[in-house]
């Protein structure tokens, strides 16, 4: 039977991981009207007022407060997967046996997917600089439409990298679920396990 902290964990990255599925379909439809929710900022709209607010791609926006919600969720999972293994370690004088080993194996499974969400999570605010220094240049030089076609383009290549990104997300949440559910009875009592181990091989 599982302890009740980490059988709640577990049962919380299930469920994020069913929404990553759900997000992930979602802005799967969404390709269209990310690049018509792409305005340009025109010389009227910056010129009129100069604490006017020049709109941000709504759809795309959106989006990606869906996913710094789910990736912050997805942090704080992780890093209480991993506290609880740290409580479940094996005495230091009890040597590395196989049982700590897993757990170790795991540990990094799971920093690697805490890694991974955090990147995606710092790669949204660059999404919004990099955004706005295009939306810049346009205001600067409104007769040139590259600058213009730049815009959209970093639109629509953001929103499929960041599809791509979250697909990726999801399937290391679903890893580490697994690794960590499989490796229940390592991870809560390595050195005992060990012991089962070497009793059954003598």
């Amino acid at each position: 039977m599982m302890d009740n902290d980490f059988s709640s964990t577990v049962k919380e990255l299930h469920q994020k991981i069913i929404h990553l599925s759900e997000l992930a379909n979602d802005m799967k439809l969404k390709h269209k009207s990310v690049i018509e929710a792409c305005i340009y900022p025109t010389p009227a709209s910056s010129s009129e007022c100069a604490d006017a607010v020049l709109p941000c791609n709504t759809v795309l926006h959106e989006l990606l407060s869906h996913i710094n919600r789910e990736s912050i969720g997805l942090i704080k999972i992780y890093q209480d997967l991993i506290l609880w293994i740290s409580l479940h370690s094996a005495p230091v004088f009890k040597g590395v046996g196989f049982g700590t080993e897993i757990q170790i194996k795991v540990q990094e499974e799971i920093q690697a997917a805490e890694e991974a969400a955090t990147v995606l999570l710092s790669s949204l605010s660059i999404y919004h600089t990099h955004r706005a220094k295009c939306v810049n240049r346009i205001i600067k030089y409104p007769t040139i439409d590259s600058y213009k076609m730049s815009l959209r383009q970093k639109d629509e290549t953001s929103y499929l990298t960041f599809v791509i990104s979250l697909e990726l997300m999801r399937d290391m949440a679903v890893k580490v679920a697994d690794s960590v559910q499989k490796n229940y009875k390592h991870l809560d009592n390595p050195s005992g396990f060990a012991k089962h181990l070497h009793k059954s091989m003598f």
